[in-house]
């Protein structure tokens, strides 16, 4: 009989003081099949867990990302360890930011930019596979309507919910009993109603990630690239 085989666990160590965003955060990366989350709230407390060598992912959640706190990352990577380093922050200095950002695997974004029940996991996939991760640089709205979208690489039409929008892209669920209608890297439009102006838009856009949420249901982030929101 032959050894089965033990699958690597992705473990995140979530650094944070106890708040809604944490726990949203928390939350996120727990229903991740095959993921294990260890939440501190202090930078020793931090540093200890990474002494022992044994995470793939270091994420910040500040409220205010400055020089002080650049300066914690910079120490933290000078360190040696090579896990990805991923910075979350209410309030961003770009300067501290633009600082850390030059060093290898480190992400820093705003985190109105983020849907935090949605895309931090998935921007943590696309990092783990080696993908451009692609954060927005642009405000998030949260949305619930249906939309059309139509895959041009491989012409076929899909019924989408969008999640949320923002000037520089959507996040997507949809259904599929069969094969999966889209790919990343695919083109497709899709109609998009901007209730609050009474317009509809059709916008063009690049699939940059894809990942099964439960059975039969995928979530998709769409990058628009022609006729942005406005």
């Amino acid at each position: 009989m032959g050894i089965p085989k033990v699958e690597h666990k992705v473990k995140f160590l979530l650094v944070s003081r106890r708040s809604d965003a944490a726990r949203d955060i928390r939350n996120e990366l727990s229903r991740l099949p095959n993921h294990e989350v260890d939440f501190q709230e202090t930078a020793r407390a931090a540093l200890d867990v990474i002494s022992r060598g044994d995470i793939d992912y270091l994420l910040f959640n500040f409220d205010h990302f400055n020089e002080l706190q650049a300066k914690l990352v910079r120490d933290i990577r000078q360190l040696g360890h090579v896990f990805q380093i991923f910075v979350i922050a209410e309030i961003v200095d770009e300067d501290a930011a633009n600082e850390v950002r030059r060093l290898k695997d480190i992400l820093v974004v705003r985190r109105d930019t983020l849907d935090l029940n949605r895309d931090v996991s998935g921007i943590c996939s696309r990092i783990h596979q080696g993908q451009e991760a692609y954060p927005r640089k642009t405000k998030r709205f949260t949305t619930s309507q249906r939309a059309q979208l139509k895959n041009i690489d491989n012409p076929c039409d899909i019924s989408v919910y969008i999640g949320n929008l923002s000037h520089q892209g959507a996040y997507i669920e949809y259904v599929e009993f069969e094969k999966n209608p889209l790919q990343v890297a695919d083109l497709v439009s899709m109609v998009v109603d901007l209730k609050k102006v009474g317009r509809r838009r059709t916008v063009y856009g690049k699939v940059m990630w894809i990942r099964a949420i439960k059975a039969h249901r995928f979530a998709a982030g769409i990058h628009f690239i022609k006729n942005e929101l406005d």
